[in-house]
């Protein structure tokens, strides 16, 4: 008889959990809050310029750069620039 008592109790609370989550979830659906532990920053923009070459785009902070008087030319790989080099 204890035992029977013991699950149904174990029962209720899963369910009794069960339907917290449930409505908590509904709750942030509808007032449009993050999940938690969701980011809730987004990562700044960054502006990607074409590589004059092949115009693929490319982070100027992470690509290949090649300045001739007051302006940067920025590259996907060696290949595009030592061909705009080359040629300019």
């Amino acid at each position: 008889m204890w035992l029977r008592t013991f699950l149904l109790v174990l029962l209720l609370f899963f369910v009794a959990r069960a339907l917290m989550r449930l409505l908590h979830g509904v709750k942030q659906g509808i007032t449009g809050g993050a999940p938690a532990g969701a980011r809730t920053r987004t990562p700044a923009p960054v502006k990607m310029v074409a590589d004059p070459i092949c115009g693929t785009f490319v982070v100027p902070g992470k690509a290949l750069a090649l300045a001739r008087g007051r302006q940067t030319h920025y590259f996907c790989s060696e290949k595009c620039r030592d061909q705009w080099a080359a040629g300019n």
